[in-house]
């Protein structure tokens, strides 16, 4: 007989994590179901079977993963609600607010780069190689979107306020530069013709 490979932690965690990704339910009900699925696992290692077994039909016991975000979700519709409004919030922030960040520190450069060295040769290097740098930026954002998409999911889950409020960061950004006293030549430079 091969040892088993079983992962009663694994196990546990996986089938919480199907109901939590569902939306349903909150840290406290995970625990409290984790707790159940700990104890009837237990009671039934101590009637002689394996873990493994003991973890099935606990699981069978407690119900279907699918029943069960069903209940919670009709218990806890708030949960559900404020992950909907956390992700319209966010998309918005990032949809709107990063590309006029992005845009007002490309003027800046262009201001910067141009005041320094005109209308020059170097200038015209300089920016055609920001341009480069910039093109293979969004090539490799594009292709970890993916993994994007998931680290933000992640955090939404486990840190929702957290995580919306740290998208405002790009709202508050173009305020920092004009406030700061080192970058007051942008203002008056944008301010004259």
């Amino acid at each position: 007989m091969e040892p088993s490979t079983f992962n009663l932690k694994q196990s546990v965690d996986n089938y919480i994590g199907f109901i939590k990704n569902q939306g349903s339910i909150t840290n406290s009900d995970a625990a409290e179901l984790s707790a159940h699925l700990y104890d009837a696992t237990d009671s039934l290692i101590n009637r002689g079977l394996s873990e493994e077994e003991a973890f099935i039909i606990a699981c069978k016991r407690l119900g279907n993963e699918d029943v069960l975000t069903q209940e919670y979700s009709k218990v806890n519709a708030s949960v559900k609600m404020n992950g909907i409004w956390a992700y319209l919030i966010i998309g918005f922030n990032l949809c709107y607010s990063l590309p006029s960040l992005f845009l007002l520190c490309v003027g800046m450069f262009y201001l910067t780069v141009y005041t320094i060295y005109s209308s020059s040769i170097e200038s015209t290097l300089i920016v055609t190689i920001f341009h480069l740098l910039v093109t293979f930026f969004v090539f490799y954002i594009a292709r970890k979107k993916n993994e994007i998409s998931q680290f933000i999911e992640k955090q939404v889950q486990y840190n929702t306020l957290r995580i919306v409020c740290l998208s405002f960061i790009p709202f508050f950004l173009p305020l920092l530069l004009i406030l700061i006293p080192g970058l007051r030549f942008t203002k008056r430079a944008l301010a004259s013709p």
